[in-house]
């Protein structure tokens, strides 16, 4: 087995690599070490010599140590996710929304397009029929909306009930063709008490570095607009 002082040296470097994420250009040719040491934890033996109990315990040190690392960095890479999605509805959130259009606008210019989707009389159906029916359409109309939309769009729910989608690479017509596939899925809802769901999509569409220009009222004039 290697020396005691060269296990102590390879665990030390596994640790700089748990903390910085990455494999120094010489972990490759120091593994070996490494794997003397774990040899020493695995393989049953009888000898209590102090310096193999030492390896023994730093391997096992490190080992927790990185264990500990790593669920950090998953449980933050988790807490973040959560951070950016809807709680209600599970699309992304308005914080992801905001986030993602600075990162755009911060880019290289490219055709981008954004549906503003609202929901007709929504406040009419919550105040007639009460929160929990009006949070099980707002449920339905956010898996619809992630049903239709293709792999390199985004869903948001925006707040209330009015949604997102950002539309990269799309020009206006294809935009227009996105909306009619949202908004097809959202009127074949079946809503309680048999109400009829429908909804405004309004259309926007330019340079990504105009994308807050284009977050616009799916009720205004100011850009095409479908509806029921």
């Amino acid at each position: 087995m290697r020396s005691f002082g060269a296990a102590i040296t390879t665990t030390c470097v596994y640790v700089f690599v748990a903390l910085a994420g990455m494999a120094p250009a010489h972990a490759a040719t120091d593994s070996n070490l490494f794997g003397d040491a774990m040899a020493a934890l695995s393989t049953p033996s009888t000898d209590t010599s102090p310096g193999r109990v030492s390896i023994i315990a730093v391997v096992a040190l490190v080992a927790g140590f990185v264990a500990f690392i790593r669920f950090r960095r998953r449980t933050h890479a988790r807490l973040l996710e959560l951070a950016m999605t809807d709680d209600l509805t599970g699309l992304k959130n308005r914080r992801k929304l905001d986030n993602d259009v600075s990162q755009w606008i911060g880019g290289e210019a490219r055709p981008t397009a954004m549906l503003m989707i609202d929901i007709d009389n929504f406040k009419m159906f919550n105040d007639m029929h009460g929160h929990a029916a009006g949070d099980d359409v707002l449920r339905r109309v956010g898996d619809a909306i992630a049903a239709s939309v293709r792999c390199e769009n985004v869903a948001y729910r925006y707040g209330g009930e009015e949604f997102c989608v950002l539309l990269p690479d799309a020009t206006a017509h294809g935009a227009g063709g996105a909306a009619e596939r949202v908004r097809r899925p959202i009127e074949a809802i079946e809503a309680p008490y048999g109400t009829k769901v429908t909804a405004s999509v309004g259309v926007a569409s330019g340079p990504s570095t105009h994308l807050p220009a284009t977050a616009v009222d799916p009720r205004s004039g100011d850009v095409h607009t479908t509806s029921n």
